[in-house]
C-alpha cells in the first residue's frame, strides 16, 4: 500500500474526479490534482486567490476553482495543458457556481439570488435566467442533462421553469406551484417527474411531468398529527415511488 506525503489544504478542498482517477485539493492559491492510483502529481495550477471550493467537470477533465473573495472563478484542465480560463461576477459577486452535464456550460449565481449567469466555454456566449428561488437546492439537471428545472419566486409565487440546454438554454414552460415556500426539487431517476417539496415550515410535495403538468399534491398532515414540514426526498431507482422525510408532531 503506498501513501502520499502531507500536505496542507485550504478549507478541506478535496475533490474526488468522477471517474475515480484523480483528486484535486487546493491549497490556498494553489490547485493540485493527482493520480489514485500512481499518486504522481498531473497539474499544478496558480489562482488568483485563495480557493474557496473546487468542482470537476462531469466528463473528469477540467476543474472549476471558486474564489469568493474576487467574485470570481477559474477553470483549469485536469491534464497538463496551458489552456485557462476565467470567470469575473464583478459587483453583482459570487454566491455559488456549477456545471452543467455537459462539461461546457457553467452556471453562476449572484449575490442575493438576482441571478442566474449560463457561462459557455464552447463559444464564450451567456445567458441569464432571472428570479432564482433562494434556496440550496433552486435547480436540477434532468438525467442525461437535457434539461434544467430552476425554481422561481414571481410576484410572491412560487415558480417552476424548465429550459432545454440544448437550445441555448431556451425556456420550455413556467408554471405556478401550489407550494407556500418551496426550497428543493429532485428529477426522478428515469427523467419523468419533477418532485417539489416546501419548506421545514410547511409540508406539501407537488409532483409534475417532465413537460410542466401537474399531477399531484401531497400534505403530511393529517387528523391531530402535524408534520413540521419536509425534511429530505428521495426517489426509487425505479421513479415509481417517492419517499419523504418530515417531524411529526402529536398534539
Amino acid at each position: 500500500m503506498k501513501f502520499s506525503e502531507f500536505t496542507k489544504i485550504t478549507d478541506h478542498a478535496v475533490v474526488l474526479s468522477p471517474n475515480g482517477l484523480c483528486v484535486a485539493y487546493a491549497n490556498q492559491f494553489r490547485l493540485i490534482i493527482q493520480d489514485i492510483r500512481t499518486l504522481a502529481v498531473v497539474n499544478v495550477c496558480r489562482c488568483a486567490d485563495t480557493i474557496s471550493d473546487i468542482h470537476w467537470s462531469p466528463d473528469s477533465s477540467l476543474v472549476l476553482c471558486i474564489m469568493r473573495k474576487r467574485n470570481s472563478i477559474q477553470v483549469w484542465s485536469a491534464s497538463p495543458s496551458n489552456w485557462s480560463c476565467k470567470i469575473d461576477e464583478g459587483s453583482t459577486g459570487l454566491i455559488d457556481a456549477c456545471w452543467a452535464m455537459d462539461s461546457r456550460h457553467i452556471l453562476t449565481t449572484c449575490d442575493y439570488f438576482l441571478r442566474i449567469t449560463v457561462w459557455s466555454l464552447s463559444n464564450t456566449s451567456v445567458s441569464y435566467m432571472k428570479y432564482p428561488k433562494a434556496c440550496p437546492k433552486n435547480l436540477a439537471f434532468s438525467p442525461g442533462g437535457r434539461y434544467l428545472c430552476l425554481l422561481e419566486r414571481r410576484d410572491l409565487q412560487d415558480c417552476m421553469s424548465i429550459f432545454d440546454c440544448q437550445l441555448e438554454w431556451r425556456l420550455v414552460v413556467n408554471v405556478q406551484l401550489p407550494t407556500k415556500d418551496s426550497c428543493g426539487l429532485e428529477w426522478s431517476p428515469d427523467g419523468r417527474y419533477i418532485a417539489v417539496y416546501d419548506s421545514c415550515l410547511y409540508d406539501t410535495v407537488a409532483i409534475f411531468t417532465a413537460d410542466g403538468r401537474h399531477l399531484h399534491t401531497f400534505s403530511m398532515s393529517k387528523g391531530e398529527n402535524y408534520h413540521l414540514g419536509v425534511k429530505s426526498i428521495a426517489w426509487s431507482p425505479s421513479g415509481q415511488l417517492l419517499a419523504i422525510g418530515g417531524l411529526v408532531l402529536v398534539f
